[in-house]
């Protein structure tokens, strides 16, 4: 049977429930009312009170009076709140919750006043500590493998995940810019000096030495390749120190910074014709595609040929237009072999480009591969007409700037100097200058066969000495 109060199943004997304290006496025997009690509660305890009554005589107050006695004990008796939660994980593994106990002593049954004596209470289960949630993993009937630990939930997951790639990102950024960085150092010291445009550039590092190019004791004993990669390098010094620091380093002056006429390098023209090649000057010269200097400039220290200046015995038109000039820009530059000519440099050169003229402003740029030194770019400042010629000077002064090995050299033009004493076929010869003098028609200036400074009518056939640049 069942309370009618608590609805907890209890012996069909019972005259109390042992869960609640209600009395059941009046049942006994009765399962069909025991069963609409149980279903109805608030009813059985209707019924009970109106039996009870009946059955003692008593009235509807002291029926009350039992009823607040029956709740109190009801509410007094120990509660047992059973929340069962399972959960499946991903797994198979049943998670079950152990049931929430009300452990507090249940109280003891007083007797109601008026009725019978009360039973004695029915003794309480022992209940046991609540217990932990207990995971229960549950494998497959097949299954040998270890049971897999349950997996963090999916939140938690996903979050892991993003850290770490967050990480990988960022380590990766890190490592890039480092490459980064490391790249522009190392490209900054090998091509930091380079000059723009020029592709066949060596690469250069901080130090001012040229990639490839080992030092040697002497100009002579450098290939053209490496002389060409030299030249590039001091082309594209910043200042005329760091320029003969570099020429330095690389033996093509001496300790002093000064150049010699000793240090020089064969050449053999293409007509069989043996000659040493002179440093003239390191960035003398402007290139005439504007890219800044040229780094060296070379002179011979023979004739390559015996030409005139003009068959028709002119100075008309300077060196513009002067027949030497033309000869030299092409069958001139013939003669050179291959691996020096293709590494000249077309350079810009001053020339008095009139002839027999007052003005100063006569002079004007040529663009040359190869040509004949000026008065002034051999024997610096020109003061040798006096007079009503004085004003020649400063017109063949404003054909250039003097050249550092004749410079160094000493060289003056009203004195023999025998370093520019010439010879062509075993004899002393004069040799030209690319200089008209502005006070005749046709004359240009020479340096004779003694290595002063001199002049000769154009079409006389005289020594070609010339000039190129490199780098």
């Amino acid at each position: 049977m069942f309370c009618v109060n608590c609805g907890n199943q209890i012996e069909d004997e019972s005259s109390f429930c042992p869960f609640c304290g209600t009395k059941l006496s009046a049942f006994d025997g009765n399962a069909d009312s025991a069963s609409e009690q149980h279903a109805d509660p608030d009813r059985g305890l209707h019924d009970d009170r109106e039996l009870t009554s009946a059955a003692q005589g008593e009235d509807v107050s002291a029926s009350a009076t039992q009823d607040e006695t029956r709740n109190a004990l009801a509410e007094s008796a120990p509660q047992v709140d059973i929340e069962s939660v399972s959960a499946t994980t991903q797994n198979g593994a049943e998670v079950v919750a152990m049931p929430q106990v009300d452990d507090r002593p249940a109280p003891q049954a007083e007797a109601i006043p008026g009725s019978a004596p009360a039973s004695p209470a029915a003794p309480q289960p022992e209940v046991s500590p609540v217990q932990p949630v207990v995971p229960v993993v549950s494998q497959p009937a097949n299954s040998d493998r270890v049971s897999q630990p349950m997996r963090e939930p999916q939140a938690t997951s996903e979050a892991a995940s993003g850290s770490k790639r967050g990480l990988i990102i960022a380590a990766v950024v890190v490592a890039i810019v480092a490459v980064g960085i490391i790249a522009a150092v190392v490209l900054s010291g090998l091509f930091g000096g380079a000059g723009e445009g020029d592709s066949n550039q060596e690469a250069i590092v901080d130090d001012g030495a040229v990639s490839g190019v080992s030092i040697k004791d002497k100009l002579g004993e450098y290939s053209w390749d490496e002389i060409e990669a030299i030249a590039q390098q001091i082309g594209i010094a910043e200042t005329e120190e760091n320029a003969l620091e570099i020429a330095r380093q690389y033996n093509l002056v001496d300790s002093s910074n000064k150049l010699s006429m000793t240090n020089s390098k064969s050449i053999q023209l293409n007509d069989g014709t043996s000659m040493s090649i002179w440093i003239a000057g390191f960035r003398h010269d402007d290139k005439s595609d504007g890219e800044g200097k040229a780094g060296i400039t070379f002179m011979m220290s023979a004739p390559e040929a015996f030409h005139s200046m003009n068959p028709n015995e002119t100075n008309a038109g300077g060196w513009e237009e002067s027949s030497l000039r033309a000869w030299l820009s092409k069958e001139g530059l013939e003669m050179f072999p291959a691996d020096v000519r293709d590494k000249i440099v077309s350079a810009r050169k001053l020339t008095n480009n009139i002839g027999s003229t007052r003005n100063a402003h006569a002079v004007s740029v040529t663009s040359d591969k190869l040509w004949v030194p000026s008065a002034t770019e051999l024997f610096g400042s020109i003061d040798a007409y006096q007079g009503e010629n004085a004003y020649c000077n400063s017109i063949l002064n404003s054909e250039g700037a003097r050249y550092q090995l004749f410079e160094d050299a000493g060289i003056v033009a009203a004195e023999k100097n025998q370093s520019l004493a010439m010879r062509f076929n075993e004899a002393a010869c004069a040799w030209w200058l690319r200089s008209p003098l502005p006070s005749s028609e046709t004359t240009f200036c020479t340096v004779n066969e003694y290595g002063s400074l001199a002049t000769a009518l154009s079409g006389g056939s005289y020594g070609v000495v010339a000039g190129f640049c490199m780098g």
